[in-house]
């Protein structure tokens, strides 16, 4: 593994752990939001599964998070960390990879699906870990008692207030995120995406409703979708055997798409 630095068109640097091998395939790893790339349990898990599996692996910390450049309370943004991931994208294709996948947690899973959608042909398989799929019943109108409670303590600050400082991180969340979340709709691009998708939810998820993401992934019309519930989890998948379960679906299902 090495370290890499990449260079947004809009001039962000983000910083990145790139495994590289011979192959034609990569995965392309998106955490959630005011985390970083180290504080997704399952994806760790799968990227140290995968790393000799010959297959590309690319995660880096969003603009604002973790040691990526920009100001968590200004900077993030819907677009822009589209560009984020088209930056991934560009950095892997100078590297002769040709088949390119996605793992999106959370919010990451979000931007992911906005993605594969918006640039559909582009990605080669989507794996989406306790995603957000509709911005409006996540963080403006929240169906979980969690969701409720925090983000309209967010909303009240973020009335008076440039910024939400989270109360167990060193990270603010900003007006412009909020801002741009209404002009999105991730499960709108996710319709547009025909590609092969797993979503895996734990069924104990108190951030993000489980029942809500089951009915957007009912409604849709792809034939290469796939659902996993994984029983008794919570939405980081910080139990040992739901982020063993994750991170062997997700290997599975890689090597199965880009080998």
């Amino acid at each position: 593994m090495k370290i890499v630095k990449l260079k947004t068109e809009d001039g962000f640097v983000l910083d990145a752990d790139y495994y590289a091998s011979n192959s034609s395939g990569a995965v392309v790893f998106l955490h959630g939001a005011s985390v970083s790339r180290e504080d997704e349990p399952a994806h760790v898990r799968a990227i140290e599964a995968l790393k000799d599996s010959g297959i590309n692996l690319l995660a880096f910390d969003f603009r604002g998070h973790g040691r990526s450049t920009g100001d968590s309370a200004r900077d993030p943004s819907i677009e822009g960390e589209l560009e984020d991931v088209k930056t991934s994208i560009r950095f892997l294709r100078e590297n002769g990879v040709e088949k390119i996948a996605i793992s999106g947690a959370s919010f990451g899973g979000s931007i992911a699906s906005i993605y594969a959608g918006k640039y559909e042909g582009e990605i080669e398989a989507l794996f989406l870990v306790n995603p957000i799929l509709n911005y409006d019943t996540s963080f403006f109108h929240p169906t979980t008692l969690f969701a409720k409670t925090f983000f309209g303590a967010v909303h009240k600050t973020l009335e008076t207030e440039p910024f939400f400082q989270m109360p167990d991180r060193d990270f603010r969340l900003g007006k412009r995120i909020f801002d741009d979340m209404k002009k999105f709709d991730p499960i709108t691009f996710l319709e547009m995406y025909q590609g092969p998708v797993m979503v895996v939810h734990g069924s104990n998820d108190h951030v993000i409703s489980f029942n809500n993401n089951k009915t957007y992934f009912d409604k849709l019309k792809n034939e290469h979708k796939e659902w996993r519930t994984i029983e008794g989890s919570d939405h980081a998948f910080r139990d040992e055997v739901g982020q063993r379960e994750v991170a062997q679906l997700l290997c599975n299902f890689m090597t199965t798409h880009l080998q």
